[in-house]
This record gives structure tokens, C-alpha cells and sequence, in this order.
């Protein structure tokens, strides 16, 4: 079983790979979420909140990248472009 730190640090490396499709370019939002550059993992549950047992039952690399999937593709269906596009032109 994958300790909490090789955890995080298959998050880092996936976080960082380059995008490959749409949602892979939320991939930034979510590390500024997390702040990830100084991010401790003693304060990764504060910051994953309810989705910190999802994360904490990833067994391997693509547990992980399944879960930052999820994630990205929730903010994609979610954006408010319409808002996003009028307050830009405003």
C-alpha cells in the first residue's frame, strides 16, 4: 500500500505533466489551490477536504491521476463562462 507521501508526490508529477486534453489545463487552478509548490503533506486534508479519503485510497499512480481527473473535469463542467466572458468584456 502507497504511504501518504509517495501519495503526494504522484499528485506533484501529475499536476505538472503537460496537458492532453481541455480539463488537463485546470490542472494549474488546482495546484494554486493547493498551493502545491509549499504545501506540506501534514496539511493535505485540510486542503482536499471531503475528497482527502478518495485521495488517501489511491493504491497507485493511477488512482491518483483517476482522482485529479474527477476534480478537473468537475471544474470544467462547472465553470461559469458565460460570467466569466461578460465580466471580461465589462
Amino acid at each position: 500500500m502507497a504511504t501518504l507521501e509517495q501519495r503526494f508526490e504522484w499528485l506533484k508529477e501529475i499536476l505538472e505533466e503537460k496537458p492532453e486534453d481541455f480539463a488537463d489545463y485546470y490542472k494549474d487552478d488546482f495546484a494554486n489551490y493547493l498551493d502545491i509548490e509549499y504545501l506540506e503533506v501534514k496539511n493535505l486534508a485540510k486542503f482536499l477536504g471531503k475528497k482527502f479519503s478518495d485521495f488517501n485510497r489511491c493504491e497507485n499512480k493511477e488512482d491518483v491521476r483517476e482522482l485529479v481527473n474527477k476534480i478537473t473535469s468537475y471544474i470544467v463542467m462547472h465553470a461559469q463562462i458565460e460570467e466569466i466572458i461578460a465580466d471580461y468584456l465589462a
